[in-house]
């Protein structure tokens, strides 16, 4: 993702690639108890509105908000906000009416209007930042209606929290608490390096238990990469330091390329694509003698073929497989009784290294 406006970037590809990402968001805020299993969609964020210009009149303007999602039957709408905006509750209040009046329904004479639940997250906060949104609805008959709904503040979440309640959407803008003393020249680089560990480490262990998919979690680490590059901007040092904690430019040869060219499909037996090259024979060699001795740990695997744990635990996930642990007893009982000779070792690292 290269874009002036990664903020919302990143958002709008969770929002489409990973819409269930959002589930444990909004259990968090909205103090719901969704599962993960229901039944869930997009719906339509954009229209049109007369909007107020300054001369008085009204002109024509499109809005679109940045996601709406339906869970069940019930809609809720998440606008990501980069900075406080004294407008925002007038936006909220259109995105809120456009998406309730496209699912508007008559019964009995009457057109019934049901509003979204809502909320703004704002990835960057000052001491100004509101942790709610008013709007008030007042009607000619001198009734009012309050349609307030809390922010979500990426300041109030621990880096513990948002692994603990599973807001991996969350984790790339975590950084951003960082960045006012980054461009100034006065972060602690260690804290930084730090934290960004605990979420790669984190990661790890999520995917290893099923808690996140695969290519959730490769995204969750390319987005992290996009803020991170943003960021520290044209401090090369510094950035390539922390974009190598969470896999650097691996990440996304491992996982967007394969996903979009259909690779990686079916388990250990299913097709293998491309073609490993160069000489790796020494790789091959260790690989199978790792196996033979039945310690093919995933950091051991790591280090034999010169590329990260987490890629080879993410390995085991697009294989199918529960965990690694799984993928191991697999492994192994595979090497047993198909590969009698180093040479036959070289499907299996061409998947292990993710090379094509």
């Amino acid at each position: 993702i290269t874009s002036s406006h990664p903020f919302n970037d990143v958002f709008k590809t969770f929002k489409f690639e990973h819409p269930e990402l959002f589930i444990p968001l909004i259990n968090d805020i909205m103090n719901t108890c969704y599962s993960g299993n229901e039944e869930i969609s997009l719906l339509p964020t954009e229209g049109i509105f007369l909007t107020p210009t300054p001369e008085g009149t009204a002109g024509m303007a499109e809005k679109i908000t940045d996601f709406l999602i339906k869970i069940g039957n019930k809609k809720y709408l998440i606008e990501c906000q980069s900075e406080n905006d004294d407008t925002m509750s007038i936006r909220i209040a259109e995105y809120t009416f456009l998406s309730a009046i496209g699912t508007g329904e008559f019964f009995d004479g009457t057109y019934n209007i049901e509003m979204p639940n809502y909320t703004v997250l704002y990835v960057r906060t000052t001491k100004k930042t509101p942790r709610e949104t008013k709007i008030r609805f007042t009607f000619p008959d001198g009734q009012a209606v309050n349609y307030n709904a809390p922010n979500i503040l990426m300041t109030d979440f621990t880096k513990e929290e948002i692994i603990e309640k599973r807001l991996y959407v969350l984790i790339p803008y975590y950084i951003l608490r960082y960045e006012k003393d980054i461009k100034e020249g006065k972060a602690d680089l260690d804290v930084i390096e730090e934290d960004l560990k605990y979420f790669s480490d984190a990661l790890i262990k999520e995917l290893d238990s099923g808690r996140i998919g695969a290519v959730s979690e490769g995204d969750v680490r390319i987005f992290t990469n996009t803020i991170i590059n943003h960021v520290f901007g044209k401090k090369a040092e510094e950035k390539e330091r922390m974009v190598d904690i969470m896999g650097g430019n691996l990440i996304y040869t491992d996982f967007m390329r394969a996903r979009d060219e259909g690779r990686l499909e079916g388990r250990l037996e299913g097709r293998l694509e491309g073609r490993l090259e160069g000489n790796r024979e020494g790789s091959f060699k260790s690989c199978y003698n790792l196996v033979k001795k039945g310690r093919i740990t995933a950091e051991e695997a790591a280090e034999e073929l010169g590329i990260s744990e987490s890629t080879v635990v993410r390995f085991a996930s697009y294989l199918g497989y529960a965990g690694y642990p799984e993928f191991q007893s697999s492994l192994a009982e595979w090497v047993k009784n198909k590969l009698n000779t180093v040479q036959k070792m070289e499907p299996l690292c061409l998947l292990v290294t993710g090379e094509s």
